[in-house]
């Protein structure tokens, strides 16, 4: 996400001072953020208690620390700017402005920021419950290396392009979603104008949630919901009217086919060349750890080569 919002990646083998400073200026900060945003306070809907929380007071500092790290690559990227080649997102969206002005400039970084801030805590958020399920399903995870390894004949990397003749890890990664919902309420959405619903009036401006936690382990939708079963997504059944992880309509997630494609790729080509473990051989708790998404509590893997 680093790379394609602002042309940089950290090298978390071989740490540099550069990446040691992205780590602190951003990487942390975002993990801040987050955990600030998910835990509720009474000053969420009364702002007259905000000063007495420390949660306000604790924000600023990594958003702000946040903000000052992408209004310094802004300027960075105006000074490389070429025109005619455009090297990442903010680029892109710098040529998009016919004039930079000091606000055209906040707009750019508020937008980078938003991308980040999507794309990292989520993606992740969704690789540590995949880690987790293949640990605790061991017949499942060596189903799906089968699958990739007997496509795979040459050992050369999974790509986007392999995704067709993958059903059983496309089905897989749609189970992970399903079972390990990581944002269980969606995003809040409010209504533009009164309306009546199944007998129920809803009046203009009221906030709305999809409770996707209990779309998704409702038995009148799944058959035995709490079990992390990828058959279930087989037969050509896309379940589209029950399956809305980045929610639906023209306001669903912007980011579903960017997620989706990094989801693959991470995780097709981890099964292909390593087995999941637990260290001790034993299954993992599934249980939850909520911020602004939800985590699986920390625990320990081994990764065996291939």
């Amino acid at each position: 996400m680093l790379r394609f919002v602002i042309g940089k990646r950290i090298n978390y083998l071989n740490t540099t001072d550069q990446d040691k400073e992205m780590i602190d200026q951003l990487i942390k900060p975002i993990e801040d953020v987050f955990s600030h945003l998910g835990a509720g306070h009474l000053g969420d809907y009364l702002d007259f208690l905000k000063p007495l929380y420390s949660k306000y007071l604790n924000f600023n500092d990594p958003s702000l620390k946040f903000k000052q790290y992408f209004d310094d690559q802004v300027l960075k990227h105006i000074g490389s700017l070429d025109p005619s080649n455009p090297q990442d997102l903010l680029d892109h969206l710098l040529l998009e402005k016919d004039t930079l002005t000091n606000n055209s400039l906040k707009t750019v970084g508020a937008l980078a920021i938003d991308f980040i801030n999507a794309g990292t805590e989520t993606s992740s958020s969704s690789i540590e419950w995949f880690f987790l399920a293949m640990i605790n399903n061991q017949e499942i995870q060596n189903k799906a290396f089968q699958e990739l390894k007997n496509l795979n004949k040459n050992n050369s990397m999974i790509t986007l392009l392999d995704r067709p003749n993958t059903p059983y890890t496309n089905a897989l990664i749609k189970e992970v979603s399903r079972r390990y919902s990581i944002a269980p309420l969606g995003l809040p959405r409010s209504t533009t104008s009164d309306i009546t619903l199944c007998d129920t009036f809803i009046p203009k401006n009221t906030q709305i949630l999809l409770n996707l936690h209990y779309l998704f382990t409702n038995e009148k939708y799944w058959e035995n919901p709490m079990e992390f079963n990828p058959d279930r997504f087989l037969n050509n059944n896309n379940r589209s009217d029950t399956y809305v992880p980045f929610g639906m309509g023209p306001r669903n997630c912007i980011g579903q086919g960017y997620a989706s494609d990094i989801l693959y790729i991470t995780i097709a080509n981890v099964l292909l060349n390593f087995k999941i473990v637990s260290p001790n051989g034993e299954k993992v708790s599934d249980k939850e750890f909520f911020s602004l998404t939800v985590h699986p509590k920390s625990f320990l893997i081994k990764l065996l080569s291939r």
